[in-house]
């Protein structure tokens, strides 16, 4: 899920101290006039990752983070457990068959290892049964392979009338096959319809009716097969589930929009919409144990407090439509999170970059009531979802952007006559909300080289009488690179970015809109190559 990115601003920053992110190839300018030589702008839409944004009709904005928890393993029920089924074939005497004798006529009765689960039912999404037949007679051998309850459409599965050519005891022959069993139904009640996990294999073979027949050694395998049922996947299973619990515990969901900021920030509202759903054919009961935010920078965190955390919620089975794109209901229970029944606003002021849960689903916690008649498609889940909206109206005190960025490093053009760049940085700021920005130069090992513009203001845009911005502010910084500085900066492998905004007037929760924006543009004398 895209989060809160600070690619932009960290762009125009470095930018504005001659020093540009790493792109595919380098890029150099040499600057000795006093011209404008970079533009950009910033809105709130290009510092918010784009999905995350909800923006209408010149409305305020609203910020929105959504997690789907899916919490049964694809592999927990929609995957058989691959099983072989092995058999051959010896007599305790030294004896010659005859042409056409009957080697094999045998009727497998494979169970696959299940465990608790009773499955009566699979459509394979993806299966292979693989074939390893070894002789050691003279003379050739046909053998045939049939799963009656193994079907495409109305058909059978079958392998008819193969054949291995005559071998020898000194010199066998090993004769493989794989057959792709995507796309049959698989009945796996057994002969008498009243069991599960259970499928007939019919396998026999003979040696050739037109033959001259083969000895066999005492005590010697003749004929061996093996055949393994491989990667079953069902794209739908019916039976009965058992009664187990799937666990999502200490898990978390990552706020990266928040995580690096810093400073005081009031809240007008929140809320976060809770939904779990069952879209498998068994009853489940829901538990979040924990929900808690925390924040990683500071260490502090705060359990989010409200009626539905610790008590069990019991939710019903779906329903088996059969047909259509999606061939089955969804069963859900509904919750909502806000500032009136919790203390999410709360949460949120402490600028979490970590939202933690701790849920988990019981699948048939009152048993087989279904009467094994529980079912599941491959798409099919029980989840929780949750949404997270914030309108992005609120006050901020010293509230501060960090980031930090990896860069090539800045070059003097040693040949230059310069020995100095003078900087010109022009805001026209549509926030309303004061700027002060700080930006940090560190070498490899992350020491501090240089730091600029440090605590210079640029002024808030003026609001109306209904806190919506009415007229831009404009603003100039100067600053400049010293010819120690030259050298020592040439050493920058990293960039710290800090923007400081303190919302004006104090204290007044003020809306954000679309429009507003910050347009920066540099203007500098001096000779600098610049690594971009």
């Amino acid at each position: 899920m895209p989060y809160y990115r600070f690619r932009n601003v960290c762009w125009f920053f470095a930018i504005v101290t001659f020093i540009g992110c790493r792109t595919d190839q380098l890029t150099e300018w040499d600057v000795d006039i006093a011209a404008p030589i970079a533009e950009t702008t910033i809105s709130l839409e290009d510092i918010f990752a784009d999905s995350l944004i909800i923006s209408e009709n010149g409305q305020p904005l609203i910020l929105r983070i959504e997690e789907y928890i899916s919490l049964i393993p694809s592999d927990s029920i929609l995957r058989i457990p691959d099983t072989t089924v092995i058999n051959a074939f010896s007599l305790p005497v030294n004896f010659n068959l005859p042409s056409g004798f009957q080697i094999f006529d045998l009727i497998d009765q494979v169970r696959f290892n299940y465990g608790d689960l009773e499955l009566t039912e699979a459509k394979l999404l993806s299966g292979t049964l693989e074939s390893r037949i070894v002789s050691r007679v003279d003379d050739r051998l046909i053998y045939s392979l049939s799963i009656p309850e193994a079907k495409w459409g109305n058909i059978p599965f079958e392998i008819a009338n193969q054949s291995i050519e005559a071998a020898s005891i000194t010199n066998p022959i090993a004769y493989e096959t794989s057959r792709d069993l995507s796309g049959y139904t698989l009945n796996l009640r057994g002969p008498q319809l009243n069991s599960s996990n259970q499928l007939e294999l019919n396998f026999d073979a003979q040696l050739d009716p037109n033959g001259d027949g083969a000895p066999v050694e005492a005590n010697l395998p003749a004929i061996e097969y093996q055949y393994t049922f491989k990667n079953f996947k069902p794209y739908f299973a019916k039976g009965y589930f058992g009664t187990r619990t799937f666990y999502a515990e200490n898990e978390s969901v990552d706020l990266g929009i928040l995580k690096k900021i810093e400073g005081n920030l009031d809240l007008e509202d929140a809320t976060i919409d809770l939904d779990l759903e069952n879209s498998v054919g068994a009853d489940f009961s829901f538990l979040i144990s924990q929900l808690s935010a925390s924040k990683s920078s500071s260490g502090l965190s705060l359990n989010l407090v409200h009626p539905l955390i610790g008590q069990v919620q019991q939710i019903g089975r779906s329903t088996n439509l059969g047909l259509g794109e999606i061939p089955y209901t969804t069963v859900r229970k509904s919750f909502q999170l806000n500032s009136s029944n919790s203390n999410l606003v709360n949460v949120l002021e402490l600028l979490p970059d970590r939202l933690n849960y701790s849920i988990n689903a019981r699948i048939n916690p009152l048993g087989n009531i279904s009467s094994g008649n529980d079912f599941i498609y491959n798409t099919a889940n029980a989840k929780a979802r949750m949404a997270l909206t914030l309108p992005l109206k609120f006050a901020a005190n010293a509230l501060v952007f960090q980031d930090t960025i990896k860069v090539s490093g800045l070059e003097n053009v040693s040949d230059s006559p310069v020995q100095r760049a003078d900087l010109a940085f022009y805001f026209e700021n549509g926030f309303p909300f004061d700027l002060s920005s700080e930006i940090r130069l560190l070498d490899a090992n992350k020491v501090l080289l240089d730091q600029f513009f440090i605590d210079q203001e640029i002024p808030a845009a003026s609001v109306d009488e209904n806190l919506k911005v009415n007229a831009i502010s404009k603003a100039q910084l100067l600053g400049s690179v010293s010819p120690e500085n030259l050298n020592r900066i040439e050493q920058t492998r990293y960039i710290v970015v800090r923007l400081r905004i303190n919302t004006q007037p104090e204290s007044m929760l003020l809306p954000m809109y679309a429009s507003y924006f910050v347009k920066v543009q540099l203007r500098a004398k001096g000779n600098l190559r610049i690594k971009i």
